[in-house]
């Protein structure tokens, strides 16, 4: 067998002849190859974050499209504002079936809305995918980051492969790469294998695509081979190439798990603050009194699905500022989700709740805990989506619209599993940052120490505390006039104080979520629901009677324990029982409350029925039809705003060149041909005269006869006489006919295209016009290019 191997320096092209045969790959196809496969490692890593399809498939159809929109740029000779141009069109196209679709006729049409969304998109969707709760396929904002980049990616990467610019499409392909890891999340369970994808293709590029070494003296020419010698260089390359394959895909898996490790990938999540404040909606625990003396016995929700024993959460409260028991603010995770929450494992079995709210109103969703997915029905299900945000940390759900009657969801939750509380005896309490409580009263540190007394481990402590409460304590939910609302310093340390503990869940689980802080034990207070006996089948009615308050402390190795220092409710107060007399009586008035935000206001529950909401004054329809004309034209014109820029300036440039001396706007004459022959693809060599100039552009246009142009404005540029207006005002009249033939041979499409290329903007002005040939003796040499010299 004989074989000859021909290697060209200047390519990357192989060519292969082996027993008369060709064998030949091409450079820019092996890159192209290799950039393709790149962009689909990067691609695959959004799937996290949308939970899956959503994600990968934006992301693909962004490279496939933005690659196709660059490989056509490259065959028809774009520029590049024209290729931008084309991948703008591309996004809006494709951003409404992909990512919203709702705006869309038949899921596909775009409308002026679906233009106008994916106009504000372009800027808000980066910020959307960081704040709302993963995987976040529910919303349809997100899904424009991953659409956008596989565009402008792809369309760089593929279009600097085509042209041979190894570095530049490498560098695309790994920005889609980073931007993804930074706008995902930290969870990525392929990691370790996209990492070692990425290195594996990365040495195969490498190894395919680096041109073969030879002698500098026979680098010019043809290099003949024999086929033993071949066949020995071959199966060293062949052995040598797999062997740092191996020690590539070895390196990757090894290194991989601790380079991607979940603790050490830093996202861009990681540094956003939720938008979210908690605190500026009232705290349900200052409602609590409300729901069980006004709303006793008024249905406020039916629930299914609630498992036996299992109790329904409201709000879950950590931080206390002496006046109410709120979410701190400094502790919240409000997360904006989109139905579906899965930021890690659930923490138990998990049961569907489907609610069906009546009586009860505000922001707070009952069923909170380990929410994985929540969808809304009902009158009021779109803004209810839209808002509802979800704290994994402390299990507690809101909707910013509100809930009322009417309001149904179905929520998916892994209810907290009953734990043994013999086996709680010897566990210690777990390490968690809470808030600092302020302005607590002094009684509460000094009851615990006399509670506890002898107790050591965290749970005797805990339950000591709550037997004290459960057996010398008292329930009274103030309509005996025995007990007063509220749950600030004051009304604590009167609580304590008093020659009998009497009050309601309110008080003794405050009291004792306090008393838990004042030991060092990690506690909160949790709002909610559980009736008195649950019933054998059939869903659950709950009305105000069955609210109640507890307390849960962090346990070892993951759980919150809950604890119940409330008393019986058959429990009364005795009756023989002397009044303090250092007390208030329990029909003094209470201390004022707080002031008050507008959101406290809005979502206020004191009444058993919602203020009247304004009448909604629908504005007149021509009012309507001309803030649609506006906002529609306002973003064609932004779209359209940088082609008129560019023709403004050619406009511009045209004008400059007819206002001059009669010798320059003959030179300009000429100039303005040159431009629209490099606009439309076919760039006139430098080092040529005018007439040759004409003579070459006639290959490409014969029916322009440029020639005359060319003629004229030689005589008046060389000419002994110095051209009248007239002269120089039918040339330009020339230079029209012989534009307009161009721009017919070359196609409408075409013609268009280049009244917005850059190509003529960048060349040097009046460089090809400039003449190479000597003046005649005598006569005087005008500038060929007055526009630069003046």
């Amino acid at each position: 067998m004989t074989g000859r191997i021909l290697i060209s320096p200047e390519s990357t092209s192989q060519t292969t002849t082996v027993r008369g045969r060709t064998m030949t790959l091409t450079g820019p196809a092996l890159d192209v190859a290799m950039i393709l496969a790149l962009l689909g490692v990067g691609a695959l890593s959004f799937g996290p974050a949308f939970g899956g399809m959503r994600g990968y498939l934006t992301a693909g159809v962004g490279v496939a499209v933005g690659g196709a929109v660059a490989a056509v740029a490259r065959w028809r000779g774009w520029g590049v504002l024209s290729t931008a141009g084309a991948v703008l069109i591309a996004y809006l196209a494709l951003g409404g079936p992909l990512t919203i679709p709702e705006t869309t006729i038949a899921g596909v049409v775009p409308t002026p809305t679906t233009l106008s969304q994916l106009g504000l998109l372009l800027a808000r969707a980066w910020r959307d995918l960081l704040t709302v709760g993963i995987p976040a396929d529910g919303f349809p904002g997100p899904a424009v980051v991953p659409l956008i980049t596989g565009l402008v990616c792809g369309a760089l990467a593929i279009g600097s492969a085509i042209r041979g610019r190894r570095g530049r499409a490498a560098l695309a392909a790994s920005a889609l790469l980073v931007l993804a890891i930074l706008f995902g999340v930290k969870s990525v369970p392929l990691a370790r294998w996209q990492g070692g994808a990425l290195a594996v293709l990365a040495l195969v590029w490498a190894l395919l695509a680096h041109p073969a070494t030879a002698d500098s003296s026979r680098a010019e020419g043809a290099r003949e081979e024999s086929a033993s010698g071949w066949r020995r260089g071959g199966w060293r390359r062949g052995g040598l190439a797999v062997a740092m394959m191996a020690g590539a895909v070895g390196l990757a898996l090894v290194i991989a798990p601790t380079l991607l490790a979940h603790s050490n990938r830093h996202v861009l999540r990681d540094d956003v603050v939720p938008p979210l404040d908690p605190r500026a909606f009232a705290s349900p625990l200052a409602q609590y009194r409300h729901l069980v003396t006004d709303l006793k016995d008024v249905p406020l929700m039916t629930v299914a699905g609630l498992p036996s024993g299992a109790r329904l959460r409201l709000a879950t409260l950590d931080s206390y500022d002496g006046i109410v028991y709120n979410v701190a603010q400094s502790s919240a995770s409000f997360l904006r989700i989109g139905g579906r929450l899965d930021l890690a494992p659930p923490t138990g079995p998990i049961s569907r709740l489907d609610i069906t709210v009546d009586g009860l109103t505000g922001p707070w969703l009952p069923g909170g805990g380990d929410v994985r997915e929540l969808s809304f029905a009902g009158p009021a299900a779109r803004e209810q989506a839209r808002s509802l945000y979800v704290n994994p940390t402390t299990g507690t759900a809101l909707t910013a619209a509100g809930i009322g009657k009417g309001t149904r969801y179905v929520a998916s939750v892994a209810l907290p599993p009953t734990l043994d509380r013999d086996a709680l005896a010897t566990r210690s309490v777990r390490e968690v940052v809470m808030p600092p409580t302020e302005r607590v009263p002094e009684v509460v540190n000094r009851t615990a120490t006399s509670y506890v007394e002898g107790k050591t481990q965290p749970y005797d402590q805990l339950h000591a505390i709550e037997e004290q409460f459960r057996e010398f304590g008292f329930y009274s939910d103030g309509s005996d006039g025995k007990s007063r609302a509220g749950h600030t310093a004051e009304r604590i340390n009167a609580f304590l104080s008093a020659p009998q503990l009497i009050g309601d869940d309110e008080q003794y689980a405050v009291a004792m979520a306090l008393m838990a802080r004042s030991l060092q034990l990690p506690a909160r207070v949790v709002v909610g629901f559980y009736p008195a006996a649950t019933p054998a089948s059939g869903p659950l009615v709950m009305t105000g009677k069955d609210a109640h308050v507890w307390v849960e402390v962090a346990f070892q190795p993951d759980s919150w324990v809950a604890f119940d220092p409330t008393p019986d409710r058959d429990r009364i107060p005795k009756t023989t029982a002397p009044k303090p007399q250092d007390q208030p009586t329990p029909l003094a008035v209470t201390p004022p409350d707080p002031p008050r935000t507008i959101a406290d206001k809005r979502t206020d529950i004191s009444t058993s029925r919602p203020p009247p909401s304004p009448p909604v004054v629908d504005p007149p329809a021509v009012g309507k039809i001309l803030r649609q004309v506006v906002l529609i034209g306002g973003a064609l014109l932004a779209l359209a705003s940088p082609f008129l820029l560019i023709a403004g300036l050619k406009r511009r440039r045209r004008r400059r060149r007819r206002a001059g001396s009669p010798s320059a706007g003959a030179s300009g004459a000429w100039n303005e041909v040159v431009d629209r022959a490099t606009d439309l693809g076919h760039r006139i060599p430098r080092e040529l005269t005018r007439a040759e100039g004409a003579a070459y552009l006639s290959h490409a246009y014969p029916s322009a006869a440029a020639i005359a142009v060319a003629r004229e404005a030689d005589r008046a540029t060389f000419g002994p006489v110095e051209p009248t207006a007239a002269e120089i005002h039918t040339l330009w009249q020339e230079v029209d006919r012989v534009l307009g033939r161009m721009n017919s041979a070359a196609g409408r499409r075409r013609a268009w295209l280049a009244r917005i290329s850059l190509r003529s903007l960048r060349r040097a002005q009046g460089a090809p016009t400039a003449t190479t040939r000597r003046p005649r003796v005598g006569r005087r040499r005008l500038p060929t290019n007055p526009e630069k010299e003046s």
